[in-house]
C-alpha cells in the first residue's frame, strides 16, 4: 500500500517502525490504565484506536497522516495486548487445562483469520489498494460492538459516573492517574534494576526491529525476483 502512494523502502520503513516503536513506549501506560479503568475499557479503545488509524488509511495520503495512524495502530496493539486474555483468565471458571485449551482453540481462530484475511487483502489490494481498509473498518466497528456488549469488568460501579457528584468523580480520575504513575514507574525500575527483565525487554525489541524489515522489503525483493525469473513460467 505505503508503494502505491509512491513512498521509497526508506520511507514506508519509518512509517512501519511508528507502530512498534509506539508499541515499546506505549505497553505499560496502556497496561496501567487497564489495571485502573478495567479491560472492557481497553479492549474498546483498541477498537476505537483501530477505527481511526483505519480511516486515516482509506482517506490520507500524506506521510504525516500515516505516522499517525501507524501510532494509533501501535496505541491499539498496546490496548489489546493482555487485556483480553486477563479477562479471559478472570471470568472464564475453568481449571487450568481447560483454559489451556481455550487459548489454544482461540490462537488456532486467531491464525486462521490471518490467513483468510491476507488472501482476502490480498485480492482486494490488486483491486484497490485502498479497499481493504474499508473491510477494516466494517472489522472494527464489529469488534467494538461485540466488546462492548460482552465485555464486562469484575468491579461494576454501583452508580453511573454521570450521574455521581463532580468531586467524586473528579477524585477518582486524580487516584486513577495517581495508580498509574506508580505503576508505569514501579514498572520502568523493575526493568532498569533487574537484570533478566531488561535482557528480555532488549532482545524481544531487537529481534521486532528485525522483523519491520522483512515486512517492508519483501514485497520489492519478491516482486524483482518473479520478473527476472522464469520460474513461474
Amino acid at each position: 500500500f505505503f508503494y502505491s502512494c509512491g513512498f521509497n523502502e526508506v520511507t514506508t520503513n519509518i512509517i512501519v517502525s511508528t507502530s512498534l516503536i509506539t508499541i515499546f513506549f506505549a505497553e505499560i501506560p496502556t497496561g496501567a490504565i487497564s489495571d485502573v479503568f478495567g479491560r472492557r475499557f481497553a479492549v474498546i479503545a483498541s477498537g476505537v484506536m483501530l477505527l481511526f488509524a483505519n480511516i486515516i488509511f482509506l482517506f490520507g495520503n500524506h506521510y504525516y497522516l500515516f505516522i499517525l495512524a501507524q501510532i494509533f495502530v501501535g496505541i491499539a496493539y498496546a490496548f489489546f495486548s493482555g487485556s483480553l486474555d486477563s479477562w479471559m483468565v478472570e471470568h472464564i471458571k475453568l481449571d487450568k487445562i481447560n483454559l489451556d485449551h481455550v487459548f489454544i482453540v482461540k490462537n488456532k481462530w486467531v491464525n486462521g483469520g490471518v490467513i483468510v484475511g491476507g488472501l482476502i487483502g490480498g485480492v482486494l489490494s490488486d483491486i484497490n489498494p485502498r479497499s481493504i481498509f474499508l473491510l477494516s473498518i466494517v472489522s472494527s466497528l464489529v469488534y467494538i460492538v461485540i466488546a462492548y456488549r460482552n465485555i464486562t469488568d469484575r468491579e461494576v460501579e454501583t452508580e453511573p459516573w454521570i450521574t455521581q457528584d463532580t468531586s467524586v468523580v473528579k477524585d477518582k480520575i486524580i487516584r486513577g492517574f495517581l495508580s498509574m504513575a506508580s505503576t508505569i514507574r514501579y514498572s520502568y525500575n523493575f526493568v532498569v534494576h533487574d537484570k533478566m527483565a531488561r535482557s528480555i525487554v532488549l532482545f524481544n525489541s531487537a529481534l521486532t526491529f528485525c522483523f519491520s524489515a522483512i515486512f517492508v522489503f519483501w514485497q520489492p525483493i519478491l516482486f524483482d525476483y518473479i520478473n527476472k525469473s522464469d520460474y513461474f513460467l
